[in-house]
């Protein structure tokens, strides 16, 4: 073992006290409070101000959720291709094998919906984090002779500690931790179920609870875990522990890739930690909150006429209908008048709605983009849609490598923890069946991976169906098989079926042709 790696429970957590003294530096965890109570329409935390209306006019949410939904679709394709060059190994049958399990994962641990929370957590905090593990006590109904399941949690980035804090590549990190909260009664279990003999001595604590976490009700019911991890002549080890107890010994894992995808929103030179697109914006939104309020203020105080008496005339007004007022001297002569103060600048109005304007421009949160124009001229809408879209491209980019990245995990987990498993695979012509496959044969397999995310914004299977008819139309689809096997699935009931009654249809004209022709040569001979 590594000893230069620290193990013990006292030496991780000093680590992770390291790693928060770095983030207070960088002043990370105000930031993701901050950010996240402005996305949640918390902006008037800590004004003191019990007479003032606080209207909340949230322009940083919508660009939020306008960032997730192009960024993510609900179509994510995974293409697996072993490299050239691996002997002994049916390089179509273990593809076929990956693909099916693959895509049998990512419905299990609801990826479409986890990327979405990912994306978000990235744009909100600056950073995401998903954690992959092998829950070893999972039953999910399957046939299996090697129990278990693979995991995934979303991990805050004020929960990841890392070795090389000067950049956020996985890969290059000499050990990485994640903390973790859970109840007391919950870590004690499984320190008893683990054979720890002082699992009694474990217990809440409140850990970071005023720079972490926000619900201070839950403090006294948990405790803080670590788990850290590190490489050994390119292995996977692991730990875990709380501040006082080691609840699991170091261990190998047995994969190849720490079972971690970071991915920062705009990354900062020489620093783990990205940039939130939000911080820069959140003193916009705070002026754009102060003049509205302020514009609330006068109307209640000054938008309705005053009334002015002659209080020597009239000792006490009252505005009751019908009600008599008693004057003192000649009830003839003017006791009392209406005074209409000045109208409020609408220059301040105008100055709001301009930084709202400006902001959401700033953050190319274009009103096309939002669909909030009027479609007069729709491939000029598109037009600026995909334009709008440009600046996303980055982070685009970023997104496709981390799906990359969690498929190469799950590929490494699959191939150290799955055994043999029964899989449903799809033949070539169609027809579904279940077989055997022992996934050990993928630890040390090279593997090419092609992701296909497609466009949320532009892609539409409607749109495809509709392609698909006017090419069968068209005739540039030869017959109804090609066209049924590029249909997107859940539009025809029993594809599978039809399309192997097809293929069955189309070798008996085949065969009927073939003998056409051999009678006709027999003939001529």
């Amino acid at each position: 073992m590594n000893r230069s790696m620290a193990v013990s429970a006292e030496d991780i957590f000093k680590e992770l006290d390291e790693d928060d003294s770095f983030k207070e530096g960088l002043g990370l965890f105000d930031t993701v409070k901050r950010n996240n109570n402005f996305y949640h329409d918390k902006q008037w935390e800590g004004v003191k101000a019990p007479d003032l209306d606080k209207p909340v006019f949230n322009v940083l949410k919508p660009a939020v959720n306008y960032f997730v939904s192009m960024l993510v679709s609900d179509d994510v394709g995974v293409d697996v291709e072993l490299l050239e060059g691996m002997q002994g190994v049916d390089k179509a049958a273990v593809e076929n094998a990956v693909r099916s399990s693959i895509d049998s994962l990512l419905e299990n641990v609801k990826f479409n919906w986890l990327s979405r929370r990912f994306l978000r957590n990235c744009a909100i905090d600056g950073d995401a984090c998903m954690y992959v593990w092998w829950d070893k006590d999972a039953y999910n109904g399957e046939k299996l002779l090697v129990p278990g399941k693979i995991e995934v949690d979303l991990v805050d980035n004020v929960d990841v500690c890392f070795g090389d804090k000067s950049t956020n590549v996985v890969e290059r990190q000499p050990f990485i931790i994640i903390r973790q909260r859970k109840p007391t009664v919950t870590v004690r279990q499984e320190a008893r179920k683990a054979g720890i003999e002082d699992w009694e001595s474990i217990v809440p604590d409140g850990y970071r609870t005023d720079r972490i976490y926000n619900d201070e009700k839950l403090e006294g019911e948990f405790t803080t875990l670590a788990i850290k991890f590190w490489k050994e002549d390119g292995v996977v080890w692991w730990t875990r522990c709380c501040r006082n107890i080691v609840l699991d010994e170091p261990v190998c894992l047995g994969v190849r890739h720490y079972p971690c995808v970071f991915m920062s929103w705009e990354r900062e030179k020489n620093c783990c930690h990205g940039v939130s697109p939000l911080t820069g914006r959140i003193n916009n939104q705070i002026f754009i909150n102060k003049i509205y309020a302020m514009a609330m203020e006068y109307q209640k105080n000054m938008a309705f006429p005053k009334l002015l008496y002659d209080a020597t005339l009239i000792p006490k007004w009252s505005n009751k209908v019908g009600q008599a007022i008693a004057v003192n001297g000649n009830p003839q002569q003017a006791l009392f008048a209406t005074f209409a103060p000045a109208g409020m600048n609408e220059q301040a109005l105008s100055l709001a709605n301009s930084t709202i304007s400006l902001t959401k421009d700033s953050m190319g949160v274009y009103d096309a983009a939002l669909g909030n124009v009027k479609p007069n001229n729709t491939s000029a809408i598109i037009a600026v849609q995909q334009a709008s879209a440009q600046p996303l491209e980055v982070q685009k980019l970023d997104f496709y490598q981390a799906v990359e990245d969690f498929i190469r995990v799950v590929l490494d987990f699959m191939g150290r923890f799955y055994g043999l498993r029964e899989i449903m695979v799809v033949d070539e012509d169609g027809k579904e069946e279940f077989v055997w496959f022992d996934f050990a044969v993928l630890e040390g397999l090279a593997m090419k991976l092609k992701v296909n995310v497609g466009a949320a914004s532009y892609w539409s299977e409607l749109v495809q169906v509709q392609t698909l008819d006017n090419m069968l139309a068209g005739g540039i689809i030869p017959d109804a098989f090609t066209y049924l096997e590029q249909m997107p699935d859940g539009y025809v009931r029993n594809k599978s079926r039809i399309m192997r009654a097809i293929k069955k249809k189309m070798k008996e004209n085949e065969s009927q042709a073939q003998e056409a022709v051999e009678s006709i040569e027999k003939k001529l001979s």
